[in-house]
């Protein structure tokens, strides 16, 4: 039969020693490979702002496209309103419900002292 240490198999080796004084077996990381997980951190995080950025900047851009487009559709439709307040027909059954009339002689004054061309 067996030790109690021997059936343990993994732990045989640390009988008798002091545990203060043994190194970890995982493995210790260098200084430069934490000085390049931290460069990898930072660019992974520049990297997340630019996208957020360009996202809000899509987000106004879009916005401002809808924006443009009522505008648009506001113009065509005042300038469709002012031609038809323009129109000579409208304007003259509304001169004509005010009572005026076509001018039957129309007169040139000229000034004093001015040569005709």
């Amino acid at each position: 039969m067996r030790a109690p240490a021997e059936r343990m198999g993994c732990c045989s080796d640390l009988i008798g020693r002091d545990l203060t004084r043994v190194r970890p077996s995982g493995r210790v990381l260098s200084p430069l490979t934490w000085a390049m997980l931290g460069g990898l951190l930072v660019a992974a995080l520049v990297l997340a702002a630019l996208r957020i950025d360009l996202l809000r900047v899509r987000y106004g851009l879009a916005q401002a496209v809808k924006q443009e487009k009522v505008l648009l559709e506001e113009r065509r439709s005042l300038e469709a309103e002012r031609e038809a307040l323009r129109a000579p027909g409208r304007l003259a059954d509304i001169a004509g419900e005010a009572g005026l009339t076509r001018p039957r002689q129309i007169l040139r004054l000229e000034r004093l002292g001015a040569t005709r061309p």
